[in-house]
């Protein structure tokens, strides 16, 4: 009775969707096959309708694989597939491995063997079904239960709601979204996006620290799966930086479509139990309450150059324009994308991100201050000559050592563009080089910057302007990240290569990090055979790196040790 109830039910939500739009698991992807028209595979005990109207998580689609009439369905590690039940719409009925069934019958399947499905596409077929596993689940269901719209323009949002369990499918959290929306500047246009979730309130769904905003990483370009976690890691290993973004890696499914491995971390952002200074954005808010910062017109240079500035007209600010801030040493191709901006004599491009939109009283503070720092930093003597002011009095030098190293250890390709926050002058005048984000691009992953053996900041020293290449050139700092690198990071490559171990449990070997997610990451792989990359990303993918997941292991490991015996002779005055 409860199985001819479910089928009723279920049977007329999707004919509900089906006349509502004309969807299929090709559509949002842009995939010129014939479209297999809905079927999904559900858990028998647990698919249900949802009040909002769009598909209950307990459905997965499919997916296309490379050969014609080929397609993928990866299931939750904790879905017993031998208690499914097949849904699908525009027949009556399908014939699976020679068997007639209707939609919400029950199937039992075996995991990694294809079983024919006839008709589909109206013709035979062949679906493969895989698990995850060892990973928590992330199911994102939006309101509208498609991701077209997201996937089509980053600056759309959409309203919706997560459920997140743990490996074994108990259920962690089930909270609605305030919105969804796909994110990143070139990695927006990879196949596989990045994400950025808010949610109605706060929760440590990574780690203990609540909150509302985070980040859904797609690694896209690091088919290991473990560069950013290991170098968030190394980060809060090395003691130095006040906030370090938590992280779990999970599976991500994004309305009933696996989309595979993903980061979830906190978002780089001013809040307390994140970065911990005063909230310059809310009190600008607070004193204009009701106004559309974005319908503001920018004010000063709207191009790049050296010296340009970019604010707006505020109609009330704080009188103290001097913190908190956030700001990205940034590309020189993005000053014209952001909505404040500004560039140090040397053609330096920085972009506040808290707050978005300055005045220009604020823009020339935090300009000004930037250039003491930069021209005490290109000084022979590391004094700025207009103030008199040594480097480390205007720039914190703990943590713009830690930086250099850090993107040193990893062959960080965006090493030169960094973060920096800085409280109100009261609190602490100083500039803050972090927190640390975004490291995919390390470890010999772009084939430009493929060599182990070069120090980019220390030795290649490009682009001209790079802060930490400056830093370096200076006695007193290049004797402090020798005794640093000799005390801090030589053990941790130690510790990464599986020679030594971490007391704390902060930091783990490589093969700790591929063993975590290894299951996971070859249904990534799975779902994406080749890396999932925009022509203008694919370029810089370094195909050396390794075809598969454990050939992307040992590239890792292989990579590290060479660049452990680099750093060495680099530092070899302080290493023995």
């Amino acid at each position: 009775m409860r199985g001819r109830t479910l089928i009723k039910s279920f049977s007329a939500f999707l004919l509900l969707l089906a006349s509502l739009a004309a969807f299929t698991v090709f559509s949002e992807r842009g995939e010129t096959a014939e479209p297999p028209g809905l079927f999904y595979l559900g858990r028998e005990q647990a698919v249900r309708e949802t009040a909002s109207g769009s598909m209950p998580e307990d459905l997965i689609g499919l997916f296309p694989l490379a050969e014609e009439r080929q397609y993928g369905c990866v299931l939750p590690g904790d879905w017993d597939t031998s208690r499914l039940r097949v849904f699908f719409s525009g027949t009556e009925e399908l014939q699976i491995d020679g068997r007639f069934y209707r939609s919400g019958d029950r199937i039992s399947l075996e995991p990694d063997e294809p079983f024919s499905v006839s008709p589909l596409s109206g013709r035979e077929s062949f679906v493969t079904v895989r698990q995850t596993g060892g990973l928590p689940v992330l199911f994102i269901q939006t309101d509208s239960g498609s991701s077209g719209a997201i996937h089509a323009d980053k600056s759309v949002r959409e309203p919706g709601r997560l459920l997140m369990t743990d490996a074994d499918g108990r259920v962690l959290y089930r909270e609605p979204l305030t919105a969804v929306r796909a994110r990143g500047n070139s990695t927006f246009h990879n196949d596989k996006k990045p994400y950025q979730i808010k949610l109605a309130e706060k929760l440590p769904l990574a780690g203990e620290r609540p909150g509302r905003t985070w980040i859904l990483l797609a690694n896209a370009l690091d088919r290991s799966e473990i560069r950013n976690t290991l170098g968030l890691d190394l980060a809060r290993y090395c003691g130095a930086f006040a906030y370090t973004p938590a992280a779990q890696p999970v599976d991500l499914y994004l309305n009933n479509d696996y989309q595979g491995t993903y980061l979830l971390t906190e978002k780089v952002e001013i809040a307390s139990g994140r970065i911990a200074v005063r909230d310059l954005e809310k009190l600008i808010e607070d004193m204009n309450p009701g106004l559309d910062f974005s319908a503001l017109e920018p004010l000063g240079a709207l191009e790049y150059g050296p010296g340009a500035q970019k604010y707006y007209d505020l109609p009330a600010e704080p009188e103290d324009p001097t913190g908190g801030y956030l700001v990205l040493l940034n590309k020189k191709a993005r000053y014209d994308k952001e909505a404040s901006a500004f560039v140090s004599e040397r053609g330096c491009p920085f972009t506040p991100q808290e707050p978005k939109y300055l005045s220009r009283a604020q823009t020339e503070y935090l300009a000004s201050l930037f250039q003491r720092a930069e021209d005490a930093l290109f000084s022979e003597d590391g004094v700025d000559p207009a103030s008199g002011q040594h480097y480390t009095e205007l720039l914190d030098l703990s943590t713009l050592v830690s930086r250099y190293l850090l993107a040193e250890v990893l062959d960080d390709y965006d090493g030169p563009y960094c973060y920096f926050y800085k409280d109100s002058d009261p609190v602490d005048p100083k500039l803050y080089v972090g927190p640390v984000w975004d490291l995919d691009n390390t470890l010999g992953l772009w084939s430009r910057q493929c060599d182990p053996e070069v120090l980019r900041l220390s030795q290649d020293q490009k682009p001209a302007w790079s802060w930490l290449s400056q830093a370096a050139k200076h006695a007193d700092f290049h004797a402090e990240a020798a005794a640093r690198y000799a005390r801090i990071f030589r053990p941790a490559i130690r510790i990464l290569l599986g020679e030594e171990t971490d007391p704390t449990g902060v930091l783990r070997s490589i093969d700790e990090y591929a063993e975590e997610v290894s299951a996971s990451a070859r249904t990534d792989h799975f779902r994406w055979p080749e890396p999932p990359l925009s022509d203008a990303v694919a370029v810089y993918y370094n195909t050396a790196s390794g075809d598969s997941f454990e050939g992307q292991v040992a590239f890792l490991k292989a990579y590290l040790t060479v660049r452990l015996d680099a750093l060495d002779a680099f530092f070899e005055e302080q290493v023995n």
